[in-house]
């Protein structure tokens, strides 16, 4: 549990650290698949229209992960998912986070080896990027493959935001259970 809470941390310190370093190669090939999907003009850059379809399709994209996973989950099928829902999403994430460990633990002693520790941060790595990919994406709003002074305070934004969101739940969770 303490491995899994700390690499989770260590993940999302690393994606925000490297997206805020703007990993050049990594911007690089995500403006170059964006234009080469979105700029219909061949100019180098995405105009008004141009970000408009690419906003279009991030919208599709993430409908399209949310019918997924209420395709999954929603049980009751009301288009939300209830606590019990919520539950067993939650369960079936820590369920593939442990089948995860399990895969990299080849000896099965409980614990990561520093060869296992190896393949593991291989792995890891390669998920980050696609995680780097994805934030510069969200938040890339001129389609250029970067994110500017402004994209970068947008997504500050976002994040205090949904920190803040967070934090009122847990604030209503422990009121519910003292009231």
């Amino acid at each position: 549990m303490k491995f899994s809470k700390a690499l989770l941390l260590c993940a999302i310190v690393l994606v925000f650290s490297v997206a805020y370093a703007q990993d050049k190669e990594m911007t690089k090939e995500v403006k170059q698949k964006v234009l080469e999907k979105f700029d219909q003009d061949n100019d180098g850059q995405l105009n008004e229209e141009e970000r408009s379809a690419l906003k279009q399709a991030r919208k599709e994209k993430k409908q399209e992960r949310r019918e997924k996973i209420l395709a999954e989950f929603d049980v009751d099928e009301n288009g939300e998912l209830s606590k019990e829902e919520m539950k067993a999403l939650k369960q079936s994430i820590r369920s593939k986070r442990k089948d995860l460990f399990t895969e990299f633990d080849t000896d099965g002693d409980g614990k990561l080896n520093k060869e296992e520790r190896k393949d593991f941060n291989e792995q890891l790595e390669g998920t980050l990027k696609k995680c780097r990919k994805a934030f510069i994406t969200k938040f890339d709003a001129n389609g250029d493959g970067q994110l500017n002074k402004q994209e970068l305070k947008q997504a500050k934004k976002v994040r205090r935001a949904l920190k803040a969101k967070r934090a009122r739940k847990l604030s209503k969770r422990g009121k519910a259970k003292r009231g």
